[in-house]
This record gives structure tokens, C-alpha cells and sequence, in this order.
């Protein structure tokens, strides 16, 4: 009798061992397993790896001193999940306060931009609901509201894409950069994607580095370029360097993006991007992002979609608008491309007028 009374209590001990470990394991979603080696058995259970959400602060903007301005992060996204939070701040430029940092689209108003203009940055972070983040920035340049001339900005011109070896020499091409009146007076390199490279000269026209080893499938560097002209306005560009496989005979190919032709749209109408004409030679398109690189700031329906939509904005004058299409091939190289959206100014009331009574007056003459 005592010796089964000891085994029930030992029975007992067990199961309550197994169910405060199943507890434990739930409580913190791994259920014992690593997803590395997946030893307890239990590898269906185990969570898929949160992907890094894809910030886009929108596009660069000019503004009048003292006008309202809106910042746009409602275009960033995550491949995976949500957005859970945003969080503006200025790094650069007269300080100013922002209505919301924690808003999606905070406004704020330009400040005095002197007798030549400046130039604000903003940096936008992201974080998803898995606590993963990523950063993104935008330049607002503030021009005068009266004589001398306004300043007008530079046009920032990072160079093509390119496909290079592993271990490469690279060279970057800003040569093409142009500013409509005072002149470009520096430029700033700087890397936002990819494995880090380290370049000769950050603030040279055309600095070099050496391409990293592409590794089995290929790898791309994100490099961006920020001009800078006399008056002290700003404009920035990407460009992306493709770096071929080094250990497998098979040389992954990079996609060729087409964002689509460009269009001319009445304001408010619907506008319908087309990236679906982009192509990869060999394992197919993963990924598509969108980011609008100038122009009166817009909402996509979604910036990952071959062929995103958005409401053009209502305009006073015509306006262009440009928009920066970045496709990821199966093997994670990389290929962009460029289309302008035109919305042209509805008429004004008045000349509406003037037109329907001319009407009527010919109704009546006939």
C-alpha cells in the first residue's frame, strides 16, 4: 500500500511537471523549441521570423515661408504585419513643431527662410508590431516670399543602377546633378541598404569603394546622394549597385523594373501606377515598393503592390508629380525606375461660367 501511494504521488508530480512546461513553453510563444535546431519536436509551432517593416517619409517638398506643411508617412508598410507606431523628428535645419511626432502625417509651419531659402530634414522611424523598425527622411526646402528671386532647388542625380562583380571597383556618378540658378555647392554620400561599403570620399562627385562578396545568391548596396546648392537648398538620390554571386557557377541576373509610362491626369481624378511590366530573367520578382520622390504629397493604396492607386490632389497650377519603383528578385538584387504623373488644374469658377453662358446665349440663338 505505501509503495503505491508513492507512485501515485510521483504520477501525479509528473503530469503537473508537463503541464507547467506546456504553460511555460505557450506563454512565450516557443513551445522548448529554438527554430534553429528544433530539438523538443515541436518545429510546426514555432513562429515564422518577423520581416523589418519599409519606412517612406515621402517625397522631398518646396514651400512658400509660412505656409502649412504636411509631412506624409502613410505610405510606409510591413511585408508581414502592421505598422504599430511613428515617430517624426527633425535632424537638420531652423527647428520647428511638429503638430503630432507620433502621427502618421504631422504638419507644422514652414519658418522665415531669409533672403535665399533653407532647407529642413525630417526623419521618419517605423516600428511594426513585432517591435522591428526602419528609418527614412525627406528634405523641405523653404524659399522666400518675396525679391530677390526665389532659390530654386538642385536636381540631385545619383547615377544609373549598376551589376559589378564581387570585389569590384565601383565607381558612383554624380556628375549629372543640376541646380537651375546658383549652382551645386557640395555633395553627400551616404549608404542606406545593403551589406556596409566603405567609399573613398563621402563627399565627392565620384568616390568609389569595392563591391562586398556577393555570396551564393547576389547581393545589392542602396547609396544615396544629397546635393546641396549656394543657397543652402537641398534634393536627394538613390541608386543601387547589383553584386553578382561569387561561389556559384550560376550567375543570379538582376529584374528589370518598369514603373510604366508616364501620365497626364485631370486633379482628383484616380491615378493607377503599373509596375507590372517589370520583368527578372531567371527566379522571378519577390517584392515590388513605391516611393513618391516629388510633387504635392499622395497616399498610395498600398506601397508594395505592382499597381498601387491614389486620388490626385486638387492644384491651383499644373503639378508633377514622380514616383521611384524599386523591384527585389528572388535572389535579393535589385533594379528601379522612374515615372512622372502630370495633374493638370481644374478650370476656375469663373471660366466655367463664362463657358456654360456662352452656351446657353447659342442655345437661345438656335
Amino acid at each position: 500500500m505505501k509503495v503505491r501511494n508513492q507512485l501515485i504521488v510521483l504520477m501525479v508530480m509528473l503530469i503537473l511537471s508537463t503541464l507547467y512546461g506546456i504553460a511555460a513553453a505557450r506563454s512565450d510563444g516557443s513551445y522548448g523549441c529554438d527554430c534553429s535546431s528544433c530539438h523538443s519536436g515541436r518545429a510546426d509551432q514555432c513562429a515564422p521570423v518577423n520581416q523589418s517593416p519599409v519606412a517612406n517619409a515621402g517625397p522631398d517638398q518646396s514651400v512658400i515661408e509660412g505656409s502649412s506643411v504636411a509631412l506624409s508617412g502613410a505610405s510606409s508598410s510591413d511585408p508581414d504585419g502592421s505598422i504599430a507606431s511613428y515617430s517624426w523628428a527633425q535632424t537638420a535645419g531652423t527647428a520647428v513643431t511638429l503638430s503630432d511626432p507620433a502621427a502618421a502625417n504631422p504638419t507644422f509651419t514652414a519658418p522665415s527662410a531669409g533672403t535665399s531659402g533653407i532647407a529642413l530634414t525630417f526623419q521618419l522611424t517605423v516600428t511594426d508590431n513585432g517591435g522591428l523598425t526602419a528609418t527614412d527622411s525627406c528634405i523641405v526646402n523653404v524659399t522666400p516670399t518675396v525679391a530677390p528671386p526665389a532659390n530654386q532647388p538642385p536636381v540631385a542625380n545619383a547615377g544609373p543602377d549598376q551589376t559589378v562583380d564581387s570585389n569590384a571597383a565601383v565607381v558612383l556618378d554624380a556628375s549629372a546633378s543640376t541646380d537651375p540658378d546658383d549652382g551645386i555647392a557640395s555633395y553627400l554620400w551616404g549608404q542606406t541598404e545593403g551589406p556596409a561599403v566603405t567609399l573613398s570620399d563621402t563627399a565627392g562627385v565620384n568616390p568609389t569603394f569595392t563591391a562586398p562578396d556577393g555570396g551564393t545568391t547576389g547581393v545589392s548596396v542602396t547609396l544615396q546622394l544629397t546635393v546641396t546648392d549656394v543657397g543652402g537648398l537641398q534634393s536627394t538620390d538613390t541608386c543601387i549597385i547589383n553584386i553578382n554571386p561569387s561561389t556559384v557557377p550560376t550567375t543570379n541576373l538582376p529584374p528589370v523594373a518598369d514603373a510604366g509610362p508616364d501620365q497626364k491626369v485631370a486633379s482628383r481624378a484616380t491615378v493607377t501606377l503599373d509596375g507590372s511590366n517589370s520583368s527578372d530573367p531567371d527566379d522571378g520578382i519577390a517584392s515590388y515598393q513605391w516611393k513618391q520622390t516629388r510633387g504635392p504629397a499622395v497616399t498610395l493604396s498600398s506601397s508594395t503592390d505592382a499597381s498601387p492607386t491614389f486620388v490626385a490632389p486638387k492644384v491651383r497650377d499644373s503639378k508633377s508629380l514622380s514616383f521611384k519603383l524599386t523591384v527585389t528578385d528572388k535572389g535579393g538584387m535589385k533594379s528601379s525606375d522612374t515615372c512622372n504623373v502630370k495633374i493638370t488644374a481644374e478650370k476656375k469658377e469663373h471660366e466655367k461660367d463664362r463657358h456654360d453662358d456662352g452656351d446657353h446665349h447659342n442655345d437661345e440663338d438656335d
